[in-house]
């Protein structure tokens, strides 16, 4: 036997709202102090070191963290820099061994 019924289900909703204006707010909260922002109050940042997806700042923590960027960007120059220098570095070492045993073989 079948018996048919309609059943009301409950479901529960979060709604988000900007922490700073009160308007509706989606997505992340801010990395740094974890309130939600609507789209007014949020800045995406997207990483130089790639990735798909942004890190989301309230434009109050973006602010404050000017300073930082800069010091950040400096450094992450210098640190590049650097790296090229170890890989031009490696690629000669590693030519002059090989020349070095290309000719103590006779250059064979």
């Amino acid at each position: 036997m079948q018996v048919q019924s309609t059943e009301i289900k409950e479901i529960q909703v979060v709604k988000k709202f900007c922490d700073i204006c009160g308007k509706p707010a989606k997505g992340r909260p801010c990395r740094i102090c974890h309130r939600d922002v609507c789209d007014e109050h949020a800045y995406r940042h997207w990483d130089e070191w790639g990735g798909d997806s942004s890190t989301k700042y309230c434009t109050e923590c973006w602010k404050i963290g000017e300073s930082f960027r800069r010091r950040k960007s400096v450094l992450s120059e210098i640190y590049e820099a650097e790296i090229d220098l170890l890989e031009e570095e490696w690629i000669k070492k590693a030519k002059e061994k090989i020349l070095h045993d290309f000719n103590k073989k006779g250059g064979k």
